[in-house]
């Protein structure tokens, strides 16, 4: 079991150049007890490395789906799906969106044309093995657990690192391809 409690976090200083380690405690909240820390990674090396060994642990095939134009916020659907972590924890969560996905168009654009694809689909295929679980946090923990394991597994990514996986399951969820939809 990886205990994202135990991770540092690393900001970037605005030259690039030094990074600093700060913690921050979002508190705890219901059955929290993986999420008590919440870890903001915003330095981009770290976000492509771990994003690239989660699309390469994918080995599935991708198809075109059909776009979704149903309008709603991403509080909206935490509210709907009873997200406790991302309701407590939602800027900070935020906060890292722009920069995964900066990171994926990247991917997209250059290497490896289907990475959001392969990444959603990967994502979506542990949510499916997990969805039954009672609570959605639980889902969620499950989620970032079984993709941590394989990324330390499989990949050649460290401990510190494998810190972004909540962060990219969270924007996974925002682009609306993991829990149900609000009505």
């Amino acid at each position: 079991m990886v205990d994202f409690t135990k991770h540092t976090n690393i900001f970037r200083d605005n030259d690039l150049k030094n990074s600093t380690v700060q913690q921050t405690n979002i508190g705890s909240v219901g059955t929290l007890n993986s999420y008590e820390t919440a870890v903001l990674i915003t330095t981009p090396s770290i976000i492509q490395e771990v994003l690239e060994g989660i699309i390469d642990l994918s080995m599935e095939e991708i198809e075109a789906t059909e776009l979704d134009t149903q309008l709603y916020t991403i509080e909206s659907k935490i509210d709907y799906n009873e997200i406790t972590v991302y309701k407590v924890a939602y800027d900070i969560y935020m906060s890292e969106k722009q920069l995964i996905e900066h990171r994926l168009k990247s991917l997209d654009n250059g290497k490896n044309p289907l990475a959001s694809q392969k990444l959603y689909k990967y994502v979506q295929r542990i949510y499916g093995k997990h969805c039954y679980h009672k609570s959605s946090d639980q889902i969620i923990e499950c989620i970032c657990e079984e993709i941590s394991n394989g990324l330390l597994r499989v990949q050649n990514i460290s401990l510190d690192d494998v810190a972004v996986v909540p962060y990219i399951v969270f924007y996974v969820f925002s682009k609306c391809h993991i829990f149900k939809k609000p009505i």
